[in-house]
């Protein structure tokens, strides 16, 4: 994933990338550029953290960085405050996740001519926005949530730029036990609306199948 800096001030164009490298560095790490995507560095990246996937990167309003992954049954995050340089020691934004191999939610469906259901990959990664006028910041996540069902779709908040973060809130309110996962979402520009978007079922109770 990939964000860019479009606060004015310091900073303002920059481009920060985060990444999973599955070769020799075995680890997350994020690249920066600061002449408008020409180029990035530093060569071969500034490692978040080893290991672990669900990669994920934003800015806010401040030009701080903040850097997210999942880490088994938590998601962590890094900030930095000097535009990508370094980052600080990692804080826990959400607990209690189910885990599995890498946040697979072991979520099954059936295809359009296919007769028999078949798991499909799923997982519980970290989506991330921040608010451009208060810096507040927002992490969505699916996790097995109470009850019959596999998925829901949870939210988080830190209104202290992600030095602490507050209780999850399930976002899906249906009464139905069918599945909700694969969230993203967006703040509007005035910050005063935040919109949560993901696949649901609960228009199948039935079979658990069909989704919007």
């Amino acid at each position: 994933w990939l964000t860019v800096d479009n606060f004015a001030g310091a900073g303002q164009g920059n481009v920060y990338l985060i990444s999973r490298n599955f070769g020799a560095g075995n680890g997350i790490y994020l690249y920066r550029s600061t002449d408008h995507g020409a180029s990035f560095g530093p060569n071969g990246g500034t490692q978040i953290v080893a290991g672990n996937q669900g990669a994920y990167v934003t800015v806010g309003p401040d030009h701080s960085v903040y850097a997210f992954w999942l880490a088994g049954t938590t998601i962590q995050m890094r900030k930095s405050t000097d535009l990508g340089v370094t980052f600080g020691s990692p804080v826990t934004v959400a607990s209690g996740l189910v885990g599995g191999t890498n946040g697979d939610m072991s979520l099954t469906g059936m295809r359009q001519g296919t007769a028999t259901f078949s798991g499909f990959r799923s997982n519980q990664f970290p989506h991330v926005a921040v608010n451009p006028v208060s810096g507040n910041l927002y992490a969505v996540f699916a996790n097995d949530g109470p009850g019959a069902d596999k998925a829901d779709v949870f939210v988080v908040q830190s209104t202290n730029g992600g030095v602490t973060w507050g209780v999850p809130v399930k976002v899906n309110d249906d009464v139905t036990t069918t599945d909700q996962w694969q969230p993203t979402l967006a703040v509007s520009p005035e910050g005063n609306k935040l919109g949560i978007f993901y696949y649901s079922r609960q228009e199948d109770p039935v079979t658990n199948n069909a989704f919007k």
